[in-house]
């Protein structure tokens, strides 16, 4: 769910990466939530 919410037109590369394989700023935000979320927070702003 959370990939069709960052990317739902499905593109390969300057929604969460830059090229492909680095994490834009978006990336970083979608990986940094995931993590919060597996850990236990409810919060996430």
């Amino acid at each position: 769910q959370a990939l069709r919410d960052y990317n739902g037109e499905n593109l390969e590369r300057g929604i969460l990466t830059y090229d492909g394989v680095h994490l834009s700023d978006e990336g970083n935000r979608l990986v940094a939530e995931q993590v919060l979320k597996a850990l236990g927070e409810r919060s996430i702003r």
